[in-house]
């Protein structure tokens, strides 16, 4: 198969040689150019595009070897061929080595096919040195483009998060002056509330005690939900002090003050936990009062707890989540602890859709939102209790299914 494209240039100085090459080279498709003279050679390389040059070792006006090292150091990609008698073998192969030259050939050249099959490979070579180059230099390009887009990408990303981390701060700091200035009219409010029903500032009839009643409802609701604004400020500036207690989980829990369609299923053995009274006290309140919300009135809400050991806790939280469960990070170091108490809140409601349930938890998401939700709250609750239990070094989960109902769990270790 012949390749037109190569082009040869031989440089010998007998000019039988340069003949006899020159007349099988162009039969065999190449296009060649034939010199005598080293000087010649040179310039005819700074004007013609040749791919494989060949030249005589030992010639009276140049060595070959050092026209070679001239060559490669004006034409780096060019790849040239000496032809050497057994006298300069040695001098050809120390040019190999060198890597200045491609190959040699040993005159007389006995059989033409040699020097055609490596030209060729020399051709060959040299394309692939060439394409590479290419795709290289391509390469680096594409490199520092993308460089530049991502230092770019980063200087954006990190005014973002700058952006964000200000945002966030001014957040906290309108939720802590929110808070404070509706907390500091409630105690007027509700003061004066309560002498109206008790009585202390006069009498009113049966239809103003209802208003004044209803009241009292909606200010509760109110001074509920500027304590939740409280806590998530101040679990965002870390400033939730919590002050623990070894308490006996089940008696505990039979003091609280639950709705009667709440049930206990207590099965834990050990349930002497450390945790903050109050603290818990609002998550324990905040996930019944879901339950409650998201459920019909005549469905039981059930408390369960039971024991977990060690192991069989890292198998819970190993084991695959099934499509419809969520559960947050867990952050005890579970390995300073041998038993643990979970407790778990379950109702029969409505559920939570699959892809609602990574939303759930997040500061200000609501479920059923819109002005038009059935159900009230600011979306504070699960954000609230994941940060107190976050502070019990405690595990949060949720598992729900859609018309089925939800179960919300926390694991706590045994003491």
């Amino acid at each position: 198969m012949t390749d037109p494209s190569i082009s040869v240039l031989l440089l010998d100085d007998e000019e039988d040689i340069c003949l006899l090459l020159s007349r099988y080279l162009q039969k065999k498709g190449m296009t060649v150019y034939t010199s005598t003279q080293p000087e010649q050679a040179l310039e005819m390389l700074q004007e013609l595009a040749i791919d494989v040059f060949v030249s005589d070792l030992a010639m009276p006006q140049m060595n070959g070897l050092d026209l070679a090292k001239e060559i490669k150091k004006q034409r780096s990609q060019l790849e040239i061929i000496l032809l050497t008698g057994y006298g300069s073998l040695e001098t050809a192969l120390e040019a190999l080595r060198s890597r200045n030259i491609y190959d040699y050939l040993l005159k007389p050249l006995d059989e033409l096919q040699n020097i055609e099959l490596v030209i060729r490979r020399a051709a060959e070579y040299r394309w692939l040195k060439a394409e590479n180059k290419t795709l290289t230099d391509e390469l680096k390009k594409k490199n520092t483009e993308l460089s530049h887009k991502v230092f770019e990408q980063n200087q954006a990303l990190q005014k973002a998060y700058e952006d964000l981390q200000q945002t966030e701060a001014l957040k906290s700091q309108f939720l802590a002056n929110i808070s404070h200035e509706l907390r500091t009219p409630m105690t007027p409010l509700r003061g004066y509330l309560e002498l109206f029903l008790e009585g202390e500032l006069g009498s009113f009839d049966e239809e103003s005690q209802d208003a004044l009643k209803d009241m009292q409802t909606c200010v509760e609701r109110l001074q509920k939900q500027i304590e939740q604004l409280l806590c998530l400020t101040l679990a965002d500036k870390q400033e939730l002090f919590l002050n623990f207690h070894p308490t006996p989980f089940h008696s505990w829990l039979r003091m609280l003050t639950f709705p009667s369609r709440v049930q206990f299923n207590f099965t834990a053995i050990q349930d002497h936990v450390q945790i903050d009274l109050d603290y818990l006290e609002k998550v324990i309140h905040i996930l019944v009062d879901n339950a409650c919300k998201f459920s019909d009135e005549e469905t039981p809400i059930e408390i369960k707890t039971f024991n977990l050991t060690q192991t069989e806790l890292k198998q819970w939280l190993q084991t695959p989540l099934l499509p419809f469960e969520q559960r947050y990070s867990y952050l005890a170091a579970i390995e300073s602890h041998a038993l643990f108490l979970q407790c778990q809140i379950r109702d029969q409601g409505i559920g939570i859709l699959v892809d609602k349930l990574p939303l759930v938890g997040n500061a200000f998401y609501q479920i059923d939102g819109g002005i038009t939700r059935s159900t009230t709250g600011m979306g504070l609750g699960l954000a609230n209790a994941k940060k107190i239990l976050a502070a019990h070094a405690s595990l949060l989960s949720i598992e729900s299914q859609e018309a089925k109902g939800t179960t919300v769990a926390l694991i706590l270790p045994v003491q």
